[in-house]
């Protein structure tokens, strides 16, 4: 499945980390965008809620339980390898990954089994990915979020923040806002987003 297909209203997310802090506060802000939020991981929380969101202590388990075919990570930088290698091997089909500072080999050997499942990797670094009224994946602010027809792709999430927050004030607003992340490694790049 395209990345594409899987940015629309709908589609099943998991969070990973979800317990922690940061991820708790944006998980309720992905909701207020149409993000549907199905299920949350973190390692011996089993069966805790978060806002309503029950908590596997796996990948697998929450996949098996909700069907999420994406993921978030709010996990450290040092943890992405790993937990990425978890819901890679879960069988979601988008993977996004907000944290700064993954390592490169780590980075290379989570693009390496990525690409093997056929999964797409956006990040790390990234401010995530809006389709605004839809959903939302990461920590975009809300003020630079609205529908409208103009894609945007950027490598910086300040930079962007600011054309966002213009293309909205002046009526125009994203029909897609992506950030590869500014990572030396990066899972997507631009050639790979502009269908």
């Amino acid at each position: 499945m395209t990345l594409q297909a899987q940015l629309r209203a709908g589609t099943p997310v998991m969070v990973q980390g979800a317990t922690r802090h940061a991820a708790r506060r944006h998980m309720a802000l992905m909701r207020q965008h149409g993000t549907h939020i199905v299920s949350g991981v973190s390692p011996g929380r089993d069966g805790e809620t978060v806002d309503g969101v029950t908590i596997y202590s796996t990948c697998a388990a929450a996949v098996a339980a909700t069907g999420a075919a994406i993921a978030i990570q709010f996990v450290p930088a040092r943890q992405v390898a790993e937990a990425a290698r978890e819901a890679l091997e879960s069988g979601i089909k988008l993977l996004v990954t907000v944290a700064e500072g993954v390592p490169v080999h780590d980075s290379a050997r989570i693009m390496r089994l990525a690409r093997t499942l056929g999964v797409s990797w956006v990040g790390p670094s990234t401010p995530g990915i809006a389709v605004p009224g839809v959903l939302k994946l990461g920590f975009m602010p809300d003020i630079s979020l609205g529908r409208g027809h103009v894609g945007v792709m950027s490598k910086s999430g300040t930079l962007a923040y600011e054309i966002c927050y213009r293309l909205v004030r002046a009526g125009l607003g994203q029909s897609t806002w992506s950030g590869v992340g500014g990572d030396p490694g990066k899972g997507t790049r631009f050639s790979e987003l502009l269908d």
